[in-house]
Order: C-alpha cells, then sequence, then structure tokens
C-alpha cells in the first residue's frame, strides 16, 4: 500500500473520526485507525464497537493498494508535526507503515487489518434524510440534559423520536429534562435511544454544516450519512420513559423574564451558594419582578433582585441553579417564559414564543 495525500486534507480527515477511537484500551487494535486504499479512494476508520466513523477521501495518487492499521495517536500527532504546504508520503514496509514529508520519515508498528472489528449494524427499518441544521440544533438544544453514567442506563443517551410528522429529541437525567422538535413533511413512526458517545459524535458531524445527513434506523443500530462521512452507533436496549408525564400541566404562575439579565443573576447567586447541593431559591412575592437568595454552610448569603413581569405569588422554591444555568444558556431568545405551580412542582421554561424546546426542572428542598 502506498499512496500520497496534502498533509492539511489528511489532517482534517483525521480529526472527524478521531473522537470514536478507543479510549479503554479494552483491545489494542481498537487504538488504532483502520487505512484502506481502493479505487483511488483513502478510507479510514475509528471505532471502539459502540461507535464507528469512517470517511473516504481523494489521495493524491495512489501508487498501490492495500489495507492495514496504525495507532491513532501517534498517526495524528505525526501528520499535525508535518508542514502545512507539504505532500505526505505514506506506505508499507515488513508490516510497518512509513511516513514521509519533506525531510522527515517515521516508522510506525501495525496490526493486521483483518483483525479490525466493525460495529454490527443489522437490517435498517427505517430511513430519512434531514437538514443538517435542524438536527444540529435538537441535539444543541437537549443532549446538556442526558445522564452520566447513571444506573438506569437508558438515561444515559439522548431519545431520538419521530412520531407522526414532528421529530422530537428527548433527554433527561431524572432531576431534569430537555426537550426539542421539528415538524417534518413525511410521517414516520421511531423511537430509539441513542448513547451519550454516539450523541456527542453525531453533533459534531451535523456541527456547522449545510447539506442534508442521511439517517437509517435500525433495531440496534443508528447510521448518519453525510457527505464523505459515515457515523453507525448501536443504540442503547431499554424502555424510555414515558417524559410527557413529567411536562407540567397545572401552573398557575408565569414569569417573563430577560434571559441575559436572568443568567448573570444565576450567576452572581451560584457564587455562595452551597458547592455540594448548589441550591439557589426563587422568591416571587413582589409584582415587579423575582428575588433569587443563595447562601451556603459559612453563614455567606447572596439576595439578588431581577426585574421581571409577574405577579406577586405566594411562593418559595429552590432549585440547583446550574441546572438552571443550562436552560437559560440553552435558549436563543431574548425573554424566557418560566411556569410553576407550588412548591412541589417542576418549573416549566421555554423561550417566549418558541414552543418547541420546553425544558423542565425538578425543585429542591433548601
Amino acid at each position: 500500500m502506498e499512496f500520497k495525500i496534502d498533509k492539511i486534507k489528511l489532517l482534517e480527515a483525521l480529526n472527524v473520526i478521531s473522537g470514536a477511537v478507543e479510549k479503554r484500551q479494552t483491545m489494542a487494535i481498537l487504538s488504532n485507525f483502520l487505512l484502506e486504499v481502493y479505487d483511488n479512494t483513502l478510507h479510514m476508520v475509528a471505532s471502539d464497537l459502540e461507535v464507528e466513523l469512517s470517511i473516504d477521501i481523494t489521495p493524491e495518487s495512489v501508487e498501490s493498494e492495500g489495507s492495514i492499521t496504525v495507532p491513532a495517536r501517534k498517526f495524528m500527532d505525526i501528520t499535525k508535526s508535518l508542514p502545512d504546504d507539504k505532500v505526505v508520503t505514506v506506505n508499507t514496509q515488513d508490516n510497518k507503515l512509513v511516513i514521509r514529508s519533506s525531510r522527515s520519515k517515521f516508522t510506525l508498528q501495525t496490526l493486521a487489518s483483518t483483525d479490525y472489528p466493525h460495529v454490527e449494524q443489522g437490517v435498517g427499518s427505517g430511513k430519512l434524510n434531514l437538514p443538517a441544521p435542524m438536527l444540529s440544533h435538537l441535539i444543541d438544544k437537549s443532549q446538556f440534559a442526558m445522564a452520566q453514567q447513571d444506573v438506569r442506563y437508558y438515561l444515559n443517551g439522548l431519545y431520538f423520536e419521530i412520531d407522526g410528522t414532528h421529530l422530537r429529541t428527548v433527554a433527561t437525567d431524572g432531576h431534569r429534562l430537555a426537550m426539542s422538535q421539528f415538524q417534518l413533511q413525511d410521517s414516520f413512526d421511531i423511537g430509539v435511544i441513542i448513547p451519550r458517545k454516539g450523541v456527542l459524535e453525531l453533533g459534531r458531524l451535523v456541527a456547522n454544516r449545510s447539506s442534508d445527513v442521511s439517517i437509517v434506523v435500525g433495531n440496534n443500530h443508528i447510521k448518519a450519512v453525510l457527505s464523505n462521512v459515515t457515523l453507525i452507533s448501536k443504540l442503547v436496549d431499554g424502555k424510555y420513559p414515558d417524559y410527557q408525564k413529567v411536562i407540567p400541566k397545572n401552573t398557575d404562575k408565569e414569569i417573563l423574564i430577560n434571559r441575559k439579565v436572568f443568567k448573570e443573576g444565576l450567576q452572581r447567586a451560584a457564587i455562595l451558594s452551597n458547592e455540594k447541593f448548589r441550591g439557589v431559591k426563587l422568591i416571587l412575592n413582589n409584582a415587579e419582578g423575582i428575588t433569587l437568595l443563595s447562601h451556603n454552610p459559612e453563614q455567606e448569603e447572596a439576595e439578588i433582585f431581577i426585574p421581571a413581569t409577574t405577579q406577586s405569588y405566594d411562593l418559595e422554591i429552590g432549585f440547583n441553579v446550574q441546572y438552571l444555568l443550562d436552560v437559560v444558556n440553552s435558549c436563543d431568545e431574548e425573554n424566557i417564559m418560566i411556569y410553576l405551580g407550588d412548591i412541589n412542582s417542576s418549573a416549566l421554561i421555554q423561550g417566549e414564543n418558541n414552543p418547541n424546546s420546553i425544558y423542565v426542572v425538578m425543585p429542591m428542598r433548601l
């Protein structure tokens, strides 16, 4: 196997797939890139058996075809170190990979490509094309609420649902929930859980892209193809909770507040909140705005008044300040709406005049 390729083109391609490389070192070959040269195309693959990323690029020239696996981190570091305006020559010699550029030469150990495992795809049951900007928007608005290493494994991912013509992405860790939706022209019936790593890599794939992405959903995998890049992710085998039951229906208290001002107030209150519980209390007893109150075990206290359009309600309710900040950071609108019930009811938050992204935050006792 031997080919020549522009350094910047090679590095950009490696950056696209590098996130899928196995980090835990459970199998030595999974810390490698798979390189295959055929039909004047360089096909590169990275995988950890949960998520697989591959990319096809055209070298400047191909002297001979073949395939090999090479240590991913070393191959990337070598490529980064080479001059930007140079062509890189890559070839195999005696089961080793030789990389040449300018007056530099590197020789890397390899493993046989025949031993490289791939993510099992199975049969695709649903196929659709989605605009990449729309899918990127849906992921950005909901992924922050995914659980991390929760024993309820089905929460460690993003629920990808198409109910008729409504495409929704839903994430929850049991303390907060984020849902974003988009109206489709065609009708589908799909409901799968994409694992956390698959969500993050899919988000990277569609970010700042303008073309359509082709999605194929199978019984145990999801496949996304965008231009010359393919992502395959296993699905979480589990039943996602009925998130509709979590969304508050009986809210009789409303607050219309400037998002930027609310964010700044939360950041100030967070300074003196308990570092472990991160609690902040919202006090609604003034028709001109709300008061944020936080304190810590050192008897220190912060009290911040924020102007808002509301009424004088007899309510004091506590929340995790970081959860509120995550929601505020996810909103794009100038103003946000906060809907509350009683002291034991969750808060429903959404951008003003934007019902397509909603957030639910459970209260906490302070």
